[in-house]
């Protein structure tokens, strides 16, 4: 029997992104910008840029 052993790292806590931030990626949404160049501008991921804005759009 193969007895398989892996280290799991631990994985770090998720920061929240600041309200003034949020506010800037709606902004920039609004323009017609998009989640890439978005991500680019703030530095936060584009998945995490989509997860927000629709969040925001749902009144979350």
């Amino acid at each position: 029997m193969l007895i398989y052993s892996k280290v799991i790292k631990a994985i770090p806590p998720r920061k929240k992104i600041p309200e003034e931030v949020l506010q800037q990626i709606f902004e920039l949404h609004k323009q017609g910008i998009t989640n890439v160049e978005i991500a680019r501008i703030t530095g936060i991921n584009r998945k995490t840029i989509g997860t927000q804005l629709k969040k925001l759009q749902q009144g979350n």
